[in-house]
Formats: structure tokens, C-alpha cells, sequence
């Protein structure tokens, strides 16, 4: 008995480590001892599924590309975590690998790789807006995030059915304060009231968005595509539950965890293009300033989510539900 409970222990241990050295050779093949022809560090700045989204866009795009010329691509992945101060120190070590090329995923992660070398290309993706956070050297480019919040706005306006928008936005990101400005402007542009709600610490997302929500007043809710937000979708959506006023997001992801309805860009597909810039950096010779930072606001499609709308009790007005016909 002793002597099968020690080979099960045994083999639990070796499947385990298996699996951690399988995991880490996904993320730096030639830590594993395969070289590639091409390396490639990633830091990305938080865990929530928007960058975690854009990240394996990145890595699928760009390992097929690589792979269809006859070469091989390894990645050494960094998370900070959510924490700015981990940034510098995950890109410095990140340089200190001396990868070909790195990539910055949010802004503050591609901040941080961008001051930390002039000598290894940088690319950006999933930052709003790239002159705002500086991100203009000539060794950096990139796709940022920036979505169609003109559209969002008149959708909100719409989904609030003749009452105020919530615009909701997290004061320490600049980025979110770069889309809030926008969304102010399309609502009073577009003569749709509106009432701002800022969040300013993490912890306090959910009693923030509460108490926006649950003003009588207030008929629908945009959030932008900030950091904070993005990683708090599950608990807008528990928060929502007593609320119950549809959702409109920057993101499509964040949208189908607690939205009803939007106009957004596809993560997975941003981080594609930026694949494609890496790959005319890496296989072509290209420099950053060869490549003009892009973004994807005219390709970001409408999604209509029923079955959260149904979850608050939400009737969609006609002219939304044409748009999911059109």
C-alpha cells in the first residue's frame, strides 16, 4: 500500500512538472533549450481578457506568419500584474534578454518599454491614444485601442430611451480620461444629457458604478476601454443586478461580460495587425518610424447581447434592433 501510494505521489510530482515546463516553453522556447531564429518579449501590463486577447492575437498571428517562411519565433512573457512601479523593472529585465523586438500591451507596459530602449524596436497595442502617453520615438509604433465612441454614445443615447447617459471612467488613467473627454463631446454634440462618474480607486468600481446606476435619472451606462474597468467587467455585472440598466462598453469583450450592446473593436484581431508590423520589422528590415501607428475604429462591428439584456429585463428599442438585422 505504502509502495503504490509513493508511485502515485511520484507520478503526480513528474505530471506536474511536466506541465510547468510545458507552460513555460509556450511563453520562451529557447529558454527550453530550442533556439529561434526570432525572440520576442511581451510585457503585458495587467491580466483581464481584452490584453490577454490582444496578447494571443499577437503570438498566433505572428507565429504563423514566421513559421510560413520557414522560421520559428519564441516569446519570454511579463505581467506586471496591474501594477505601474513592476513595469520598468519587468521591461528592464526584458532588455537585459536582448530580444529582437518587444511588445508593449497597454499603456503603461508600452511606456515602460519604450523608455527603456532605443536600440530594440517597441511595439504598442491596446493604448488609447499614443501622442497622449508620449509613445512618439522613433523606435516605437503600434495599433492603439481607440474605438468608434461616437457610435457608443449615440447607442447609449439610444438604449436610455429619452433619459440621461452615465459616463463612467477611472481618474488616474489618462486614457480614460482621453475617452471620457470624447464621449462628452458626441453627447453634447448630439444634444443627449449626461452625468459623469469617476472611479479612483480599484476597490471602489462597484459602489461608484452603483451609484450611477441606480440614480432615477440615469437610463443606460457607457464604461471606456480603460484598465481598471476592463478588469472589473464581473463586477459591474453583479452590481447590475439590482440596477438593471443596459451596459454599453468601448470593448466587445467587456461588453458580452456585462453589456448589452456596442460598437467595439476585436482585441484578438487588434493584436493581429500588430503582428504584422513585427513580422515587417523582423523578416523585412523595417524600422518602427517605416510603420504608422494604426488603429481599427472603421472595422469595429455591432454586437447585440439578448441574453444579458434579458438577465436585467432590458427591451431593446426598434431602431437598436434593426441595427442587429442590418
Amino acid at each position: 500500500m505504502k509502495h503504490n501510494t509513493r508511485k502515485k505521489l511520484i507520478t503526480l510530482l513528474t505530471t506536474a512538472a511536466v506541465a510547468v515546463t510545458a507552460l513555460f516553453c509556450t511563453f520562451g522556447a529557447a529558454a527550453c533549450g530550442a533556439k529561434s531564429d526570432f525572440t520576442v518579449g511581451i510585457l503585458q501590463y495587467t491580466p483581464h481578457a481584452s490584453l490577454d486577447e490582444s496578447n494571443k492575437g499577437f503570438q498566433d498571428e505572428l507565429t504563423r506568419l514566421i513559421e510560413a517562411k520557414g522560421k520559428t519565433v519564441s516569446y519570454v512573457f511579463k505581467n506586471a500584474l496591474g501594477q505601474v512601479s513592476d513595469c520598468k523593472s519587468n521591461a528592464a529585465t526584458l532588455v537585459m534578454q536582448n530580444p529582437d523586438l518587444i511588445l508593449g500591451i497597454a499603456t503603461p507596459a508600452a511606456q515602460a518599454c519604450a523608455n527603456e530602449t532605443t536600440k530594440i524596436p517597441v511595439l504598442f497595442t491596446a493604448v488609447t491614444d499614443h501622442i497622449d502617453a508620449k509613445l512618439t520615438n522613433p523606435n516605437v509604433t503600434g495599433m492603439t485601442d481607440e474605438g468608434p465612441v461616437e457610435k457608443q454614445i449615440i447607442l447609449a443615447g439610444q438604449l436610455a430611451k429619452g433619459k440621461k447617459i452615465g459616463l463612467l471612467w477611472t481618474t488616474s488613467e489618462s486614457n480614460s480620461e482621453v475617452q471620457l473627454n470624447q464621449a462628452k463631446a458626441v453627447a453634447e454634440a448630439q444634444n443627449i444629457s449626461y452625468k459623469v462618474a469617476g472611479i479612483t480607486e480599484r476597490q471602489d468600481v462597484s459602489a461608484t458604478f452603483s451609484t450611477l446606476a441606480n440614480d432615477p435619472e440615469v437610463g443606460a451606462i457607457w464604461a471606456p476601454t480603460d484598465n481598471t474597468i476592463a478588469d472589473a467587467t464581473a463586477a459591474l455585472r453583479t452590481a447590475n443586478a439590482s440596477a438593471k440598466k443596459p451596459i454599453v462598453c468601448g470593448a466587445i469583450s467587456m461588453t458580452e461580460e456585462c453589456g448589452v450592446a456596442t460598437y467595439g473593436i476585436i482585441y484578438y484581431d487588434l493584436g493581429k495587425k500588430v503582428a504584422e508590423m513585427a513580422y515587417e520589422i523582423l523578416m523585412n528590415g523595417k524600422k518602427p518610424s517605416d510603420l504608422t501607428v494604426g488603429n481599427m475604429v472603421e472595422e469595429a462591428p455591432f454586437r447585440m447581447y439578448q441574453a444579458n439584456a434579458d438577465e436585467i429585463g432590458y427591451v431593446f428599442p426598434d431602431e437598436v434592433k434593426a441595427l442587429a438585422n442590418a
